[in-house]
């Protein structure tokens, strides 16, 4: 069956060139056995129709001397030779030949420098031109002989001064050669669709078939069905390669497993660094992981102060998967040690900064928004480390956008922030995310993007900071369809209540 895949420059999703033309198997194989055998069978009529070509040439060219001849002999033996006699006998041997039906059968004799022809039906007229080329063409001083044109086959015997010339059109051999080698070539034909049957079977059940069987297989570990086995097969060679992918897919699932298990003590490792928040007085809060992969790279955490005052913070790591969760780990530490130290956000970017860049690998960087709620004074300071800019939306409606004017961390080690305060109030809601939110795509690779998630967060604004979290992630959910994320997404919602 014809699989084709045609394009003039056709790529994957990602980035992979697909293959100008590729055809199935079976269809080369039946194409190729096939075209094998009809080439075959048509250089075996050609081979075949030349060889009976010859053969009747040669029966015809020993038929036509041996009538020649006969017409000599009873020339000869008539009791007066003249003229009308040679004209009566060569008309009664074209009259018995015309008999059977018309003919352009020719009979000629030279006599005393005269040349009589015989009288027949059916000829054509330019017949006698290329009948006066083929006489013109005979062997000399020959007393019999036989020769050819491209038009004429003939013979000639001369006796006691008399020269009989018999000869006969080439086409009306190879026209009789033609219509046995078509019977022949219906027989051959049958008996050749019959062997091209028994061929393509055979080739189906031995090689076409287990080998479609085997790419079902090796799909179906691509698709993640690890573990999956094929049958063994009569053929060698196929035995050998089925062999070679029950190996390959039980090693596979051996691996998962591994990686599984692996994956599974990650994600309890960093579950470990991220504990349940605690209870914070004086505010509502919803937060939500949807990581691209086992683990993720983003992490926020809430720290209480001392005097009732409390540190917010969200940071996303470059990257996702394990690689990206090791960072987040470090980050956390460095950012606890940082604020120990101190509760200014500036300085704790600043501090944090310092560090990061001599514990990661090159090229790693990480943003974050750090923010500081002071109840008493009814405001937040943050600072903003190249972090997708918060949104705090007022009890009366007022959006306002935190600003984000800083470099990441980790960019530049002497890097510096600035700090900004903000006035709040009860009811004010603050909505901080990672860039994960912003990136989904959907099946037409189209951005979910800050505009559909800035009308997702104020659509929500009339329910607690759970349903409205739970809202925004439906409105992700949609967009997407069944497109993963294609990175790790974090969102935290805070609701500011009474101090």
């Amino acid at each position: 069956m014809l699989k084709p895949v045609i394009s003039s420059a056709p790529t994957t999703e990602h980035g992979d060139t697909v293959p100008r033309a590729v055809w199935s198997l079976r269809f080369q194989l039946l194409i190729g056995v096939n075209a094998t055998m009809v080439i075959l069978l048509a250089l075996a009529l050609i081979a075949d129709y030349r060889r009976e070509l010859d053969h009747h040439l040669r029966h015809e060219k020993a038929a036509l001397l041996a009538e020649a001849e006969s017409i000599a002999a009873a020339l000869n033996a008539l009791d007066q030779i003249d003229r009308r006699a040679i004209q009566r006998l060569l008309d009664s041997v074209q009259a018995g030949i015309d008999s059977v039906g018309p003919s352009h059968h020719r009979l000629q004799v030279e006599w005393n420098d005269e040349s009589i022809e015989s009288r027949g039906t059916g000829r054509r007229p330019e017949e006698n031109s290329e009948f006066q080329q083929l006489l013109a063409t005979k062997p000399a001083d020959c007393a019999a002989v036989t020769w050819e044109t491209t038009t004429f086959a003939a013979a000639m015997c001369s006796n006691q001064g008399i020269s009989v010339y018999v000869a006969e059109p080439i086409e009306l051999i190879r026209r009789e050669i033609g219509y046995e080698t078509l019977e022949r070539l219906g027989v051959l034909v049958l008996a050749g669709l019959l062997a091209m049957g028994i061929v393509d079977f055979i080739l189906y059940r031995a090689l076409v078939n287990p080998m479609e069987q085997l790419s079902r297989t090796v799909e179906s570990i691509g698709a993640g069905h690890l573990g999956t086995q094929v049958a063994r097969y009569r053929t060698a060679e196929l035995d050998i390669l089925g062999r070679a992918i029950n190996t390959m897919s039980t090693r596979l699932a051996s691996h998962d497993k591994e990686v599984q298990q692996q994956m599974s003590k990650a994600r309890r490792l960093q579950q470990h660094l991220l504990p349940p928040w605690p209870a914070i007085p004086g505010m509502t809060v919803e937060r939500r992981f949807l990581p691209a992969t086992e683990v993720t790279g983003d992490y926020h955490v809430a720290l209480p102060l001392r005097n009732g005052e409390w540190i917010f913070c969200i940071a996303d790591v470059t990257g996702h998967g394990i690689p990206a969760a090791m960072t987040a780990a470090m980050l956390k530490v460095l950012f606890h040690q940082a604020a120990e130290q101190t509760n200014d956000p500036q300085k704790i970017l600043v501090a944090l900064n310092e560090n990061f860049g001599a514990v990661v690998m090159p090229g790693d960087f990480a943003t974050m928004l750090v923010v500081h709620w002071q109840p008493l004074e009814h405001q937040i300071r943050y600072a903003n480390g190249g972090h997708e800019p918060g949104l705090l939306l007022r009890h009366d409606g007022t959006l306002v956008q935190l600003e984000s004017d800083g470099l990441m961390v980790g960019a530049i080690s002497t890097a510096t922030w600035q700090l900004h305060t903000c006035p709040i109030e009860k009811g004010d809601r603050l909505f901080m995310y990672t860039d994960g939110a912003v990136e989904a795509f959907n099946v037409q690779r189209e951005l979910f993007g800050k505009k559909r998630l800035l009308e997702a967060f104020l659509e929500s604004r009339t329910v607690p900071p759970k349903e409205a979290v739970a809202q925004i992630i439906h409105r992700l959910d949609e967009f997407r369809g069944d497109r993963p994320f294609s990175d790790d997404v974090s969102l935290l919602m805070l609701e500011f209540g009474d101090a």
